[in-house]
Order: C-alpha cells, then sequence, then structure tokens
C-alpha cells in the first residue's frame, strides 16, 4: 500500500506529509474499530486514501486528507492542529467532510471537486465493506446502523447520485454507482 499512498512523482515534502499523516491518523484511531467488526479502524482511512491516490495521483493534499478525514469526527483532534501539521488545504477539505448536526451528508459543498472526491472514497470504502458484511452476516449487518436497512439504503442511493451529478464519468463516482448498484440487490 505505500507506493500507492507515496507514488514517484511526489516531492520529498509530499511524501513525507502522507507518511506522517498515516503515523498521526493511526495514533489517534488507535484502539478504535471499525462498526460491528474486531478490525482495527485505521483500515478505513488507509483504504480512502488508497481509493484516492489510485484515482488521483497528482493530488497529493487530497490523499492526505483521505488518511485524516475522520479525525476531526472520531477523535480529539481539531482543525487548528491539522492545518498546523498539514497545511489549510488539509483541513479545509477534511472539516468539509466531517458530518455536523443538522446537516445531511448529501449538503456537500460541491462547487469544490476535491471535496466530493474525498466524500466519494469514503462511501466506495464504507458501501464496500457494508456488502462484504451482508455476505458474512446478511440483513442483520443494517442493525449496527441508525434507521436501519431501509435508512442505510436511502442514504446510500441519494448521496451517489448527489456525487454522480457533481462528478460525471469521474472513476470513484462511477465505483460508487456500481456499489450502491450491488446494495440494491442485497447479498
Amino acid at each position: 500500500m505505500t507506493d500507492l499512498l507515496e507514488p514517484a512523482a511526489l516531492s520529498p515534502a509530499e511524501a513525507a506529509a502522507h507518511a506522517e499523516a498515516i503515523a498521526f491518523a493511526t495514533e489517534r484511531h488507535a484502539g478504535q474499530v471499525r462498526k460491528g467488526t474486531s478490525l482495527p479502524y485505521i483500515v478505513h482511512p488507509l483504504e480512502v486514501a488508497a481509493h484516492l491516490a489510485r484515482a488521483y495521483p497528482d493530488r497529493p493534499a487530497l490523499v492526505t486528507a483521505g488518511l485524516l478525514h475522520d479525525t476531526l469526527e472520531d477523535t480529539a483532534t481539531t482543525r487548528e492542529e491539522i492545518e498546523a501539521r498539514f497545511g489549510p488545504e488539509v483541513a479545509r477539505l477534511v472539516a468539509a467532510v466531517t458530518k455536523r448536526p443538522f446537516r445531511a451528508p448529501w449538503a456537500l459543498d460541491v462547487r469544490d471537486p476535491d471535496v466530493v472526491r474525498l466524500k466519494a472514497a469514503d462511501c466506495v470504502s464504507n458501501l464496500r465493506a457494508t456488502l462484504v458484511d451482508l455476505r458474512r452476516d446478511g440483513p442483520a449487518t443494517f442493525r449496527r446502523f441508525r434507521g436501519g436497512e431501509a435508512a442505510k439504503r436511502a442514504y446510500y442511493e441519494r448521496l451517489g447520485r448527489r456525487i454522480a451529478e457533481t462528478l460525471p464519468g469521474d472513476p470513484l463516482a462511477e465505483r460508487l454507482g456500481r456499489l450502491v448498484r450491488m446494495l440494491d440487490i442485497g447479498p
């Protein structure tokens, strides 16, 4: 995975930022596990970053934001801390995809394609994990989500449609669309 997160096109400073972000996210998410599993949580940010690195190898700040995207939401990390260590662009992207009360996830700032790309990679990772769990555990998988099966399906359909409308032809938007269709088919 290191090769995907540190492509040859990166400057030494960009490669160092990725390595620092991996260490930072690993430390901040220590002891956390993926919902309903014993899988260390850090697997998710690494997967998000790998999706972004494959699709957008020329956007190192976006990949760094993928590594850090849940630190504001799920740890005691502050935006100021991210900005001081990783710069204003990374902090802005992470803050843009952080859940806030009373703000629907499909209310993304679609004026910024990188915000939408980051959310698409997050959704691809989450939906892929949900589909794996559905194959293993069946419909009981949906009990771990607020609102249950109908709410989760509606969430991904609406968010997937919003992302596809914003990024037509984008590789992650297309992958998300395929995964949403797989969710409709069921386990």
